[in-house]
């Protein structure tokens, strides 16, 4: 029995590291990250013998009973007539990927327009479900059209595109149908949640490699509470992103994002901004205090204090500067030797002469001068 529940908790790790690591982070891994649980893998046994493939999405759960959205065809064997007969439907679970298929309830609700259907399945004793957002393409605060957008599931597995080929959504049309500009999906994506940055957005049920058709979230719903099954994913169009907050010790301080400069901030309203899962180079300045500087991989919420401190160095006059200047190019420059350079640095230690003392200093110590 312990050797069983070490190698469960050892496959989960497995299967939750891709998504969980900062090597290699992509936008689409985290804003996808959330939605794994969700998804499942379908599994039709066909009436002329092999299997049919697709994926689905858990919309909500009652009375110890998940209900799964998936595209109509993948269940069903549409082609056969309404009176064909049914075959065995199984779902496979993303924290569970290597166990046991669990046997689905195909209902008697679904849409042919549509090409939506509705299975029920029992909650696995270890599955912790929760429900998530989505975001319709109607709401004031929706995404754009030609937001990025990422979907969950080809070849049978929990797949989603790399950013660079994650596809483009666009808002839907008089069919109700999500235009969704892709070609990252294969043949057995049917079913599979498309995901923006703000929420779930649709279902595909088209899988054609050119040809792609989701339906717009809202009819999932629609159709869904109109079968008088439960829907509990949260309407919310926040961006799914991690955030950087930056709180200083002093006002007034001026902060730059891999050199762009993002304004100013301070203690009582500190610095806060939704970025890209990335490395980032942090730096904080202020006049009269010594600079921040710290690299940072955002592949979660990022809060980081700092503390700048005074430069408490009076910068040197003018005459002061030009004395420096003038000692350095007269005599000091041919000194041989590091002691003289080094008092002179302590007596002029600001002016443009600076540099090629320092560096006439470690030339002379190079020779043991």
């Amino acid at each position: 029995m312990i050797k069983r529940i070490i190698s469960l908790i050892f496959a989960a790790m497995c299967i939750l590291a891709p998504y969980h690591s900062q090597a290699g982070a992509s936008t689409g891994d985290y804003v996808s990250a959330p939605y794994m649980k969700s998804t499942v893998q379908i599994t039709r046994d066909q009436l002329t013998g092999g299997q049919e493939y697709g994926f689905g999405f858990i919309v909500s759960q009652d009375n110890g009973k998940l209900y799964i959205v998936t595209a109509n065809h993948v269940v069903r064997d549409i082609d056969s007539g309404p009176d064909a007969k049914l075959m065995p439907v199984h779902v496979r679970f993303y924290h569970d990927q290597r166990g046991i298929p669990f046997k689905a309830e195909l209902l008697d609700w679904v849409n042919d327009d549509l090409d939506l259907a509705l299975l029920r399945a029992n909650i696995p004793s270890h599955l912790n479900w929760t429900p998530q957002n989505y975001c319709d393409a109607h709401q004031p605060d929706a995404y754009r059209p030609d937001d990025p957008a990422w979907f969950i599931g080809r070849a049978q597995k929990w797949f989603v595109p790399k950013d660079a080929v994650a596809g483009t959504i666009g808002t839907p049309g008089a069919n109700r149908m999500l235009r969704y500009a892709t070609n990252s999906v294969e043949v057995g994506t049917s079913g599979a949640p498309v995901i923006s940055k703000k929420g779930l957005a649709g279902v595909i049920i088209s899988d054609g490699l050119n040809s792609v058709e989701a339906v717009d979230v809202a009819i999932v719903k629609l159709f869904i509470e109109e079968g008088g099954y439960p829907w509990q994913l949260k309407l919310s169009c926040k961006e799914n992103l991690p955030t950087l907050r930056v709180i200083p010790n002093v006002d007034n301080a001026r902060i730059y994002i891999d050199g762009a400069s993002n304004g100013e901030f301070s203690q009582g309203k500190p610095f806060y901004k939704r970025l890209e899962p990335r490395d980032y180079t942090v730096r904080v300045e202020k006049k009269g205090y010594f600079s921040f500087e710290k690299k940072v991989n955002l592949w979660k919420d990022i809060k980081i204090r700092i503390n700048l401190k005074a430069n408490l160095i009076t910068p040197p006059t003018r005459a002061e500067e030009q004395q420096g200047l003038y000692e350095w190019q007269n005599d000091i420059r041919h000194s041989r030797s590091s002691r003289v350079i080094k008092e002179f640095l302590v007596r002029y230690p600001r002016g443009s002469h600076v540099p090629d003392a320092k560096r006439r200093l470690k030339e002379l110590r190079a020779r043991g001068r």
